[in-house]
């Protein structure tokens, strides 16, 4: 889960910078502190989420299962 919110957070943030880029030469300094923005937040999303997983997985005292829960399991049977 965390690779996942930080992978998206990355992406989403990655496009904001691209278009900062295409259109305005001039605002690279802009796109440098974005891309510097968007690196710490995706960082700190992907933190986030594993402090959820962890809460969850402390108070109900078992894993949660994305796989079986989504049925991805069964692709590989």
């Amino acid at each position: 889960m965390e690779t996942v919110a930080g992978t998206l957070a990355g992406v989403v943030g990655s496009w904001g910078v691209g278009l900062v880029l295409f259109t305005n030469p001039v605002g690279w300094g802009l796109a440098i502190v974005l891309g510097v923005g968007t690196a710490v937040a995706a960082y700190g999303r992907g933190k986030l989420v594993k402090a959820g997983y962890s809460d969850l997985h402390n108070r109900y005292g078992e894993k949660v299962d994305l796989v079986s829960t989504t049925g991805i399991d069964q692709l590989c049977k």
